[in-house]
Order: C-alpha cells, then structure tokens, then sequence
C-alpha cells in the first residue's frame, strides 16, 4: 500500500487527496450556523467569507452563481445559516464549506411559516372581511406596550386632531415569547368592554423576529373573531404583519392610525362653515324666488279681478261640456250604424232567410248528417225536410244520380 511505512510515506498531495475524498463523502449536503467574521469579494464575483462562533472559525466560498440571488447584503457580525458541502482546496490544504443557499439565522424558518399562516387564513377568507370603522369614534382602546414610543406618537396625533377622546390602553409585552398571549387576551378583554367603539393594535418598528408575535396565529385568531372593528398599526410602513392581513384597516404607523381614526377638528370646523354658508346662500337664493313667484302672482289677474277670472272660468267650463256632449253623440250616432250594419250582414247569412223564399235543407233522419248528393243515400233511408214552416219525414224509395259533365 502507498505511504504506510517509513520508507514510503504519503507525499502531501496524497494525504490531502485522500482527506479530502473523506471529508466530501461525510459532509456532504448540511447546514451550519455562525457570524459573518470576514468577507472578500473580487470581481470573480464570487464571495469568500469567514463563518466563526464562541471557539472555532470556518473558511466558506459562495460562488457567483448562488451569489447574484443573494437576497441580503453581507455584514460583519450578522449571523447566518448556511447550506452546503465541506470540500478541501487541494493548493493550501484548508478545509471549506461550498455553499449553496444562505439564510439569515432563524429569518429562513420565519418567513416560511409566515408564508405558511398567510396562504392558510387566505384561503379561509380571513384576509377578506373589512368591516367599516365608526366615523368619530369617542371610546378607542389600544393594545400595546404604555412605555414605547408608538403609544406616545399615538396620542400626540389624537390630541391635536380631536378633543374629549376617551382613550382606554390595555398594556402587553409587544414582543419577546410572551407577546402573543398577552396580546391575544388583551383584545379579547377589549371586546368585554361595551364602550369600546374600536380597538388599535399597535407597536413601533423592528426586526423581523421583534415583530413575530404579530404573525402568531394566537393573535390573528382574537383579531378575525373581535366583535369590534380592529385596526393594525404595527412596524414601519415597508414592514407587513399577519395581523395587518387580518385587521379591518391596516395603518402604516401608529400615528398615521390615529390620523386615519380621527377626523381633524380644525377641517371639521372648516367644513362645517363652508356648509353652514352654502345652506344659508341656498335659502336665501330660494326665498327671494319664492318671495318674487309671490308678487308676480299677486299682481295677475286672478287676485286684481277674482270674479272676472271665476266668470270666465266657467264659461270655458260651459263651452267644455258642451263640446263633450256633441262629441258624445257624435260617437253615438256612428255606433249605431255601424251596429246596424251588422245587423244586416247577420240577416243575409240567417238560413231562415233562404228557407223562407221555398229552398229546403234535407237531412239523414238518424245521423243528422245534411244529404247533399243522392249518392249518398240508400233506399229505404229515413230522411228528414226542414222547411220554412214544420218539417216533412219520408223514405227513399227511388234515386237519380246526376253525372258531373264537367
């Protein structure tokens, strides 16, 4: 065997050869977590980089393939998992991790069940329903932490926009592993309280994992089944949470909530004198209408010369009759002739008519059926005459059968 005496060892590239042979079948596909320590890259693009923890280091090569699909920009101290193969550079013989996907440490298994919970409650229908606010609303209660900054920009923005506001804080942990309970009963509580017109969920910005609690499904659950209207304000505005989905309004931050809650009391003011001139301008255009359809009607002559216009009245009333009546009997006059011309068509068509001038109808005595060719009779058949007066029953006992000549 080559290199297992003294007199014949390995030479450097056979051990590294077989290291490295080693290295890459045992290690092959896993993940390593770690700091960022250092990172270089030359316009290979390629990105080589230095993994370390508490008491070790690891050299790392990322290559330009995997690198231009980086979704992150690498920083010194920023901690990562990593995705690859140990393999051996053969030149110095240093050991290094080929990697083949980077995530930063616990975002990769966030965002997957962030992506997870928002598919699931899509498809359920939660994202949906978005039940419309109270347009002043005088009762809000707030869900958040009493000693952040968002609470305080919160009501900065209410109490220059509006006065007399009851203003009921329920305050929670907004982030950490309690969070979610906290905030979950502290919108159930919320819902207790009869007062309450609607309730704000809120918080300050932050990293993805101070945010999570917001994407719990706890709290999305107390949101969806809140019997008040629910307004998200969580984060900055480029950060979106599974409560915001499920809110019936989403505020990019806690002060554009209280702004997007509560009217301005100085444009409502505005407002309202701008409607107060239009209603006052509209009535008193409307009256001075009115007062001038008055005057003119006062002056006509039905006010000037009252029993003139009732004499006149009447006697356009009179002539009205008069031309009804004539048209009535007018109308009439041509109805009873059409009538009787009906009449006389009807005459002409009575069979009594015909039977009167010497014509008779002949008919088998049995069937009824009217005999209108000697053909059709047989001798010995009962026949039946109807003539104008009485009706004369016979037998045939002879027939002539006329031939058609034409």
């Amino acid at each position: 065997m080559v290199g297992n005496s003294f007199d014949n060892p390995f030479s450097v590239s056979q051990l590294t050869k077989k290291v490295k042979n080693k290295l890459e079948e045992d290690f092959r596909c896993l993940w390593v977590g770690g700091e960022i320590s250092s990172f270089k890259k030359p316009s290979s693009g390629h990105v080589y980089f230095s993994l370390k923890d508490e008491n070790s280091q690891l050299q790392c090569v990322l290559y330009r393939l995997y690198a231009e699909d980086l979704p992150f920009e690498f920083e010194i101290g920023l901690k990562i998992a990593v995705f690859g193969s140990i393999s051996v550079y053969e030149k110095s013989g240093n050991y290094q991790l080929i990697a083949a996907q980077i995530e930063k440490m616990g975002a990769g298994t966030l965002h997957a069940s962030f992506e997870k919970l928002k598919k699931e409650l899509s498809d359920k229908g939660w994202f949906d329903r978005k039940r419309v606010l109270p347009p002043f609303p005088r009762h809000i209660g707030v869900v958040t932490s009493p000693t952040g900054a968002a609470i305080r920009d919160f009501l900065t923005v209410l109490k220059r926009r509006a006065n007399g506001l009851n203003i009921v804080i329920f305050p929670v942990r907004v982030q950490g592993a309690f969070a979610a309970g906290e905030i979950s009963r502290a919108i159930e509580e919320m819902n207790r309280l009869k007062e309450i017109e609607v309730i704000v969920v809120c918080r300050g910005g932050g990293s993805t994992e101070d945010l999570w609690p917001f994407n719990e499904r706890k709290v999305a659950e107390a949101v969806f089944f809140s019997d008040k209207p629910v307004v998200s304000a969580v984060g900055h505005e480029i950060d979106f949470t599974i409560c915001d989905f499920v809110a019936d309004l989403r505020a990019p931050t806690p002060s554009a909530a209280a702004e997007m809650l509560v009217p301005d009391k100085t444009e409502m003011k505005d407002k309202i004198l701008s409607y107060r001139m239009r209603i006052n301008r509209y009535f008193k255009s409307d009256i001075c209408g009115r007062r001038e359809a008055l005057k003119s009607l006062l002056r006509g002559r039905i006010f000037a010369a009252p029993a003139d216009f009732i004499h006149q009245r009447r006697q356009r009333m009179d002539e009205c009759c008069d031309i009804m009546f004539k048209s009535a009997a007018h109308k009439m006059e041509i109805l009873k002739e059409r009538i009787a011309g009906y009449q006389n068509r009807l005459e002409a068509l009575n069979p009594l008519n015909v039977l009167r001038r010497g014509f008779s109808i002949t008919v088998n005595a049995e069937t009824s059926g009217i005999i209108r060719d000697a053909e059709k009779t047989d001798i010995n058949d009962k026949i039946l005459t109807k003539l104008f007066k009485g009706r004369i029953i016979s037998k045939v006992i002879h027939r002539e059968i006329e031939k058609d000549e034409r």
